[in-house]
């Protein structure tokens, strides 16, 4: 089983396939642009929510191992408030590429009511594109990894944290960098 850092070194596939209108396929040609959309307007929201949720469920149990450990304690806690109150701060948009070229679902979803598009691209050159804008990331379907890589991820966050604070002493530790890094596009699978 892979850790966080490396599903985004990944290597993509040579070709991964966008799903689009016949609108959707001009606007990327004539502009030369592929857009993402924000979390809050994609097909179906409960895939973000799905991913804060286990961010939610996992720092609760890390706060319950670290019953005993106070700066741990309120790390996480700091932690959990920026997940709860920051959520319509956190700035997340996602566009969607499929490694299959002509997938019914996709199609069903995508492409429109009368024709659509599977676009393909070059893994490398989305690749080269992500380490400048984002992230691009297999989506992970199984719930047991899915709750691995995040609670890897919190815990890479809460290191950072306990030693931030941990070395100043300071008496109230923040969020720290939970909102921003946080960026994996883990949908519901139910």
């Amino acid at each position: 089983m892979g850790n966080v850092k490396e599903i985004l070194r990944r290597t993509p596939p040579p070709i991964l396939y966008h799903y689009t209108t016949q609108q959707g396929l001009l606007g990327i040609i004539s502009d030369k642009e592929i857009w993402a959309s924000h979390t809050q307007y994609l097909n179906d929201v409960r895939e973000f929510r799905h991913a804060l949720d286990l961010v939610k469920e996992e720092i609760s149990a890390m706060k319950s191992e670290a019953a005993t450990n106070e700066l741990s304690r309120k790390c996480l806690t700091a932690m959990e408030e920026s997940v709860l109150s920051g959520l319509e701060s956190i700035n997340v948009c996602v566009c969607s590429f499929s490694e299959r070229g002509d997938v019914l679902s996709q199609w069903r979803a995508y492409g429109g009511a009368t024709s659509g598009f599977a676009v393909g691209f070059s893994g490398t050159f989305l690749r080269e594109m992500s380490e400048e804008y984002g992230w691009l990331v297999p989506v992970i379907y199984d719930e047991g990894l899915q709750r691995s890589l995040v609670r890897t991820l919190l815990g890479d966050v809460l290191e950072e944290n306990l030693e931030k604070f941990g070395n100043h002493q300071e008496e109230s530790p923040g969020g720290g960098n939970l909102a921003k890094g946080f960026a994996l596009e883990i949908p519901n699978t139910q």
